[in-house]
């Protein structure tokens, strides 16, 4: 599997783009962020990754995960299944990557190593984190909440 820069420049290369300004001006988005998406500091969001994968023949999968096929089939026209497919993954992808787009840097570092822990281990952690928070926020919210 590629990381995302990894599979960036391979696209660009395949769309004959030279420089990350002008995978910006092809996906529509800033140069900042296409700066963003090869330093890993986020994701490719779904108004970027629809607009790649309408403008060139790139899957949304490959695109967002590396997985195979590359390409979407040749018969997917934008009235086709395929098509349609691709932007109900898309548009699912809005709220996840909405969210992502206003987390700093360390909250998606926590996000990151949160979606690579087991199921057993994350409920741990998500414990000792409420641990962590302090008491006295704890019992001025619960004075709050039984204040008539």
């Amino acid at each position: 599997m590629t990381t995302l820069a990894e599979r960036l420049i391979e696209a660009m290369d395949d769309l004959e783009l030279e420089k990350p300004v002008d995978l910006a001006r092809y996906c529509g988005v800033s140069e900042g962020l296409v700066s963003q998406w090869f330093s890993g500091a986020t994701s490719l969001g779904p108004k970027p990754l629809k607009a790649f994968a309408r403008k060139s023949k790139f899957s949304l999968d490959w695109l967002t995960d590396g997985k195979l096929p590359k390409f979407r089939p040749e018969s997917a026209s934008s009235q086709g299944a395929s098509a349609v497919i691709e932007e109900t993954m898309a548009d699912r992808m809005l709220v996840e990557t909405t969210v992502l787009d206003r987390l700093d840097l360390d909250e998606t570092e926590l996000l990151e190593m949160y979606r690579k822990i087991s199921p057993e281990n994350r409920e741990a952690l998500k414990d000792h984190a409420k641990r962590m928070i302090p008491v006295e926020n704890a019992v001025h919210k619960s004075f709050r909440r039984n204040k008539p």
